[in-house]
């Protein structure tokens, strides 16, 4: 079992590698770091899930907001209301990731012939969502903290966000894409 004192090490080392990789004269050599988290899931955040994932969200069309269900346009009336037929149905279709309106902006693992590979995200080789994989309507998921894109922005790498945050949710930041030019 890890001791609160080791996690704060732990943190404070992780810091420390941020002031080692991320010089202050970045005129003969750059380097940046992004973070990301060590999990099953991860939160990429509004800005990069559609690119990821070629999924948006659409509007709450049920009537209620509340569902977090977009109906498919043979469900909804010129007047813009939800057919009965579509609202009260016991298909569990509507209830399903396919119908979802707003996604958690979390992807996970892809798998097939793209599995641990760092193919680009692409037509055939998009990210799964977190909806999708955990059959899931909820509109958030775990981890929420996002990731940061490679930047060479020291606070922004440290202040806001801890750099390495463990305790109960068990994951951490990795360091990565250290360049020369």
């Amino acid at each position: 079992m890890r001791s609160l004192h080791q996690d704060d090490d732990l943190k404070a080392a992780a810091k420390d590698l941020v002031d080692i990789v991320i010089w202050d004269d970045q005129s003969a050599y750059t380097s940046k770091i992004a973070l990301s988290p060590f999990a099953p899931a991860v939160n990429v955040g509004s800005t990069y899930f559609t690119q990821l994932t070629n999924k948006a969200d659409r509007t709450d069309n049920d009537g209620s907001n509340s569902k977090n269900i977009h109906y498919p346009s043979s469900c909804i009336r010129d007047d813009g209301s939800v057919r009965r037929s579509c609202r009260d149905s016991e298909d569990p279709d509507y209830d399903s990731p396919p119908y979802i309106a707003s996604y958690a902006k979390c992807v996970v693992e892809r798998g097939g012939s793209e599995r641990y590979t760092d193919a680009a995200p692409a037509v055939g080789a998009w990210l799964p969502t977190w909806n999708d994989n955990a059959n899931s309507m909820t509109k958030s998921c775990s981890p929420s903290a996002q990731i940061v894109p490679l930047s060479k922005n020291r606070q922004t790498l440290k202040v806001d966000r801890e750099v390495v945050a463990i305790s109960r949710r068990r994951w951490t930041r990795r360091a990565c894409d250290l360049s020369g030019r």
